[in-house]
C-alpha cells in the first residue's frame, strides 16, 4: 500500500504577517489526544462487551449482521447532481458525512469522524498498529505563505490512519488506510483501503468471497472479466449519494469509467500553482466525464458517485483459491466537497495577505520624482 503526498515547495516571503489568520497551533494536538481517549474507551467497551457476549452465547444465537443492499436488481437511474448547488464549505462537508454511511468497509464507514475511525480501525483488528497520516511539510510553507521551511509539528495537517498487523516474513498480513477531509473541515472519512494477505491453509475460495461480497453489498455493478472462473477476479460496486445501487449499462460505464481510484490516502495540493478541480460553470468537476450509454451528447462526471472496488489476487491464474484480497471504497463528492473547502479556505488567507501587504504599501511615503 503507498500513501504520497507530495508538495510544490516555494519562497514567498510574508512570514511577520501570518499570525493573526493562521489557524490555532494545537488543533492538531487536540485531535490527536481525542483519538487516543476513543481508543481507551473502546477498549473497555469491546472488554464489556466481551463479558457479555460469554454469558449470552449458551443461551441465544448471534444475530446476523445487517444487510446493506438489498436483493432487488441494482437501479439504472441517473445520479442527482443537485448536491453540488451547496458544496465545498466546511459545513456542506459536514452535511454530507452526516448521511454518508452507507457502505463501510468490516466496520469502517465512510462519513465517520476521526475519532470514530480510530476507533474502529482498532475494532477491526486488535493486533493493528494506527499511525496518523500528515502532511509532510508544515501547511504554511506548502501554501507557499512564508519562507519559514523549521519544522513545526502543530502546522502538520492531518490526512488519514495508516493501520498495519504485525509483520511476517517482512509483509504485514493486513494493512487498512483511511483518508480524511483536511482543514478547515473536520475530519471525516472519505476513503476506505483494506488489503488482506491469506496464509498458506486459511486460503478462501474466490466463489465463497465473491458470495459474500455480494451478500453485504449487493449485486455487483459490474464484473470484469476474470470475476469467476480463471484468472484474478476484479469486481465494482457503483452508488450515487443517496446510496442507491447502480448497475445496467449505466453501472457498468461508471465503474470502467470511474472505478480505478488508488488505495492510498491523497492529500491536497494547496501549493496555488496547480490545481486537481476547476470550475465549469457551476460544476466542479475532477474525475472526468464520460458519454451517458445511449446519448453520446449528455455527459456525467466520476464526482457523483461511491466507488468500491475489490480485486482477489490467486497463487495462480486457474486456482480457485485466494491469496490476496484489496478493497478500496471511495465517497467521491465528499472527498470532492472537502478538497474544495481546503482550496477556498487556502485562497482567503492568501487573499488576506496579499490585501494587507497593499494596504501596507498603500501608507509608505511616494518616493520623489
Amino acid at each position: 500500500m503507498r500513501s504520497t503526498v507530495r508538495w510544490v515547495l516555494t519562497l514567498l516571503g510574508v512570514v511577520g504577517i501570518l499570525a493573526s489568520i493562521l489557524p490555532g497551533d494545537s488543533a492538531a494536538e487536540d485531535f490527536l489526544e481525542r483519538m487516543k481517549k476513543a481508543a481507551e474507551q473502546l477498549e473497555q467497551q469491546q472488554q464489556r462487551q466481551r463479558l457479555q457476549q460469554q454469558n449470552q452465547s449458551q443461551r441465544q444465537p448471534v444475530p446476523a449482521p445487517p444487510q446493506m443492499a438489498s436483493s432487488q436488481p441494482p437501479a439504472q437511474s441517473v445520479q442527482d447532481s443537485t448536491w453540488m448547488n451547496d458544496c465545498c464549505t466546511p459545513e456542506a462537508t459536514a452535511k454530507m458525512a452526516g448521511s454518508a454511511g452507507i457502505a463501510d468497509i468490516v466496520g469502517v464507514k465512510l462519513g465517520m469522524t476521526g475519532e470514530q475511525a480510530m476507533a474502529a480501525v482498532k475494532a477491526a483488528n486488535p493486533k493493528f498498529k494506527v499511525d496518523v497520516a500528515r502532511t509532510q511539510t508544515r501547511w504554511d510553507y506548502a501554501a507557499r505563505l512564508t519562507d519559514d521551511s523549521r519544522a513545526d509539528p502543530t502546522k502538520l495537517w492531518v490526512l488519514g490512519l495508516q493501520a498495519n498487523a504485525p509483520f511476517v516474513d517482512n509483509y504485514s498480513p493486513e494493512t487498512m488506510n483511511v483518508g480524511f477531509t483536511t482543514h478547515p473541515n473536520q475530519p471525516f472519512v472519505y476513503m476506505v483501503s483494506r488489503m488482506i494477505v491469506f496464509q498458506e491453509g486459511a486460503m478462501p475460495t474466490a466463489e465463497n468471497v465473491l458470495a459474500g461480497l455480494r451478500k453485504k453489498y449487493g449485486p455487483e455493478s459490474y464484473p470484469v472479466p476474470a470475476s469467476t472462473g480463471e484468472g484474478n477476479p476484479d469486481v465494482r460496486w457503483v452508488f450515487d449519494i443517496k446510496g442507491q445501487l447502480i448497475g445496467g449499462p449505466l453501472g457498468e460505464r461508471i465503474a470502467t469509467s470511474c472505478g480505478t481510484r488508488g488505495d492510498g490516502i491523497e492529500g491536497p495540493d494547496i501549493s496555488g500553482l496547480s490545481r486537481n478541480l476547476k470550475k465549469e460553470g457551476t460544476k466542479l468537476q475532477n474525475q472526468g466525464a464520460f458519454a451517458y450509454p445511449g446519448d453520446p451528447k449528455k455527459l456525467l462526471h466520476c464526482e457523483d458517485w461511491i466507488l468500491l472496488r475489490v480485486t482477489l489476487l490467486k497463487p495462480i491464474m486457474t486456482s480457485p483459491l485466494v491469496n490476496q484480497m484489496n478493497a478500496t471504497l471511495w465517497h467521491v463528492p465528499l472527498y470532492v466537497s472537502g478538497l474544495n473547502a481546503t482550496y477556498s479556505w487556502v485562497d482567503q488567507v492568501r487573499q488576506g495577505l496579499a490585501d494587507k501587504k497593499v494596504k501596507e504599501a498603500e501608507k509608505l511615503d511616494m518616493p520623489k520624482f
